[in-house]
């Protein structure tokens, strides 16, 4: 009996034990191996194609991507399609790389995909919508700068996705070093979390390389994008065309002559976009980069690039329409002027504005900015900060004839008898801006989202106050309203009313004199006693 137990016992540290041990560590595998930094580029078109990138902690854990028009969810062998990619890994990387592009996709289409493998597992499924290939509205987000504050970054992403919008422009310093992996790491948690839009929607990115990644082999690693992957361009649709550029390498040479041909070659589409990470006009440094300006800014001219988006300067500043080689000291009609916008507020600590000649509108908080652009030829522009709330918004209309369909009604007592005086109005219709005049003369500049203005200085008696609102094509329609200001005969400032309770001054006031003047009496004596 006592032999057969021995070799019960054996038998089970020899074969059983074992045996549990390789499961448990294959089913540890599968658990690291699963994939996680799921994120969503374009190495060629975007209304065709797509990249899934995604990390593993073993390189045979499947490099699939299945894909089908249907949810099924998550099912491996309910979806139509399969494509098998690559995996690599880097000095450095914190697990293996793996990259699948996928093909002759429909334009305009919503694809439900997962990706993994048998052995390390799959993915949850997710979603995309390739771009489409007639005119069509399209939103879509800009912001940088996103690197060192946590809290403040994934708040940012958060409140972004809740606008679903078709792709994320990046304008760079994704993380503070760009060499340590561990930034990499948390950075793309975020981004697997928290970039979610409806229907488990994965929200593209386009990147522009900031001076934070370093031009480090971790940035070109994680990331699968066109050409030489620093310098390169997307079409969406047939009305928008993208740029994308690298401050972090030479500015001229080939990169320069690159810009020209590219924008000479796509110089019929009717919204122009350049993303970039340092600035040419700056918002919080002394200067911009020079380099860009003396380059680049002339061919944005040149070619009527729309809006330049950059990072760098940590705040958010929109200017006034701008052609460097037309004026460089005064804005220029949107027609024939560049917008450019520094989006720097994704997690970065904030700096402090400064102010220059072309300044718009300015704000040093985290946020982000949320683009539409509309099939009828316009585009409005939104900063929002971290709740979704609105700072600072702007239209661009080009090529259509705007109706002008705006009412405006000012709101405020029409008898007033003291300052300040809260002026208030609501208006409707595509607003660009407002100016405040009194008795015809102008007295402010209102950016479309400020509905009020407060008068605190202003003479006795009738006065004419006048609003006007804009739209995008410089059309007006104004409100004015009588204002009375009035002081009744007799009455004087609130320290002379009337109602004031002055015989309880004049209690303390006596109370006082009978104090000091018995204190004198006994200071008197204190003085002449004879000891």
């Amino acid at each position: 009996m006592k032999k057969r137990s021995f070799l019960f016992l054996l038998f089970l540290l020899i074969v059983i034990l074992p045996l549990l041990g390789v499961y448990f560590l294959l089913i540890l595998n599968d658990t690291i191996s699963s994939p996680i930094h799921i994120h969503l580029t374009w190495q060629n078109e975007t209304n065709t194609t797509i990249t899934v990138t995604w990390q593993t902690d073993l390189s045979n854990s499947g490099d699939l991507v299945l894909y089908d028009n249907i949810s099924h969810g998550a099912e491996p062998s309910a979806y139509r399609h399969n494509v098998t990619g690559i995996n690599y890994t880097y000095t450095g990387a914190s697990g293996y790389i793996h990259e699948v592009e996928l093909t002759s996709l429909t334009p305009d289409t919503v694809y439900y995909f997962i990706c993994g493998g048998p052995k390390g597992g799959y993915s949850i499924e997710r979603s995309f919508r390739t771009a489409p290939s007639a005119s069509s509205h399209v939103r879509f987000v800009v912001g940088g700068d996103s690197r060192s504050q946590p809290t403040e970054r994934e708040e940012v992403s958060q409140a972004m996705a809740k606008f679903n919008p078709a792709f994320v422009m990046h304008s760079g310093d994704m993380v503070a070093d760009g060499r340590i992996q561990s930034n990499w790491d948390t950075w793309f948690s975020d981004l697997h979390s928290n970039w979610i839009g409806t229907n488990n929607q994965t929200i593209p990115i386009i990147p522009a390389i900031g001076n934070h990644e370093e031009n480090s082999v971790n940035y070109y690693g994680q990331f699968a994008l066109p050409g030489n992957e620093m310098w390169f361009s997307y079409n969406w649709g047939p009305d928008i065309h993208i740029v994308v550029l690298s401050t972090e390498t030479t500015i001229s040479g080939a990169q320069k002559t690159w810009l020209e041909s590219d924008l000479a070659n796509h110089s019929d589409f009717k919204w122009k976009f350049a993303i970039l990470h340092q600035p040419p006009f700056p918002a919080t440094r002394p200067a911009g980069n020079a380099g860009v300006l003396a380059e680049w800014v002339p061919l944005f001219d040149k070619y009527h690039v729309d809006i330049v988006f950059s990072g760098h300067d940590h705040s958010y500043l929109r200017s006034q329409p701008i052609n460097w080689t037309a004026s460089q000291t005064q804005p220029q009609p949107y027609e024939n002027g560049t917008v450019y916008i520094t989006s720097a507020g994704w997690g970065a600590p904030l700096y402090s504005l400064r102010s220059h000649w072309y300044d718009a509108y300015g704000a040093e908080k985290n946020h982000f900015c949320l683009i539409d652009v509309f099939k009828n030829g316009s585009l409005h522009i939104q900063a929002k900060d971290i709740q979704g709330s609105t700072f600072d918004e702007v239209w661009i209309v080009k090529n259509i004839s705007l109706p002008l369909s705006m009412s405006i009604n000012i709101t405020t007592s029409t008898n007033q008898s003291a300052l300040p005086i809260d002026l208030t109005w609501n208006a409707t219709g595509i607003i660009d801006h407002y100016k405040v005049y009194i008795d015809g003369q102008f007295k402010q500049y209102l950016a479309s989202i400020v509905k009020s203005y407060k008068i605190t200085n202003l003479t006795e008696g009738n006065h004419m106050i006048d609003v006007a609102a804009f739209d995008p094509l410089g059309n007006s329609i104004n409100a004015t309203k009588t204002l009375t200001l009035t002081v009744e005969e007799g009455e004087q400032p609130d320290i002379f009313n009337l109602d004031f309770p002055w015989w309880l001054v004049g209690v303390i006031i006596s109370e006082t004199i009978a104090i000091i003047a018995l204190a004198f009496m006994d200071l008197k004596k204190g003085i002449f006693r004879k000891d």
